[in-house]
């Protein structure tokens, strides 16, 4: 682990974690319906990752809305002592089966941009140097896109990008954010190094 002082040496960087939340039930079994849980390794996988917060200043922690990623923020709060602030528009990308038109529905790329454009410009804005936001693999990939590749993001290069990036349960992705030179730069991608 990097000396506190490292962390501290750039204060015109802000230096976010994003991470996808702990396995749920929903990723062993997709059709299971009515409970947003943990599972035992989902829970494992948070405590692990909050051990990795451990030695590394956090100040802000974000959560989606949706109850996996808020239970492993909440597990990260007990290392970092940081309450979680929940952030409606870093949810999972809307999609799924509906019963009632019998098609798959997905949100479109025109309302996921609003998004990925609203959470970019938000965290652009913090005024805190070290935060972990808890969300979504879909969401992730496409954030990860945006911020890489910004306004040359189209729906075609998105869906080529999420189906390309990996972000397994817990895993981190770590991006600096540059407000002197208003630039984005990513660390590290996907790392599960805290899981044993």
């Amino acid at each position: 682990m990097y000396p506190k002082k490292w962390y501290n040496q750039n204060t015109m960087r802000i230096r976010i974690y994003f991470v996808r939340h702990g396995e749920a039930e929903s990723n062993v079994n997709p059709l299971f319906e009515g409970v947003d849980t943990l599972t035992e390794t989902g829970a494992k996988q948070a405590k692990q990752l909050a051990e990795r917060f451990k030695d590394i200043p956090v100040e802000t922690l974000y959560t989606s809305k949706i109850l996996r990623a808020q239970l492993t923020a909440e597990v990260v709060e007990t290392v970092t002592k940081i309450k979680p602030e929940i952030l409606e528009f870093i949810g999972e990308r809307k999609c799924g089966y509906s019963k009632e038109i019998g098609t798959t529905y997905i949100e479109t790329f025109e309302d996921l941009t609003k998004r990925l454009i609203e959470t970019k410009n938000f965290l652009e804005k913090a005024t805190t140097k070290h935060i972990v936001v808890v969300s979504h693999a879909l969401f992730l990939k496409a954030l990860i896109s945006y911020l890489t590749l910004g306004d040359l993001l189209t729906e075609e290069l998105c869906l080529k990008m999420t189906n390309t990036i990996t972000i397994d349960n817990t895993a981190v992705t770590k991006f600096v954010f540059d407000t002197e030179k208003n630039k984005w730069r990513l660390e590290f991608l996907n790392d599960q190094t805290h899981i044993s």
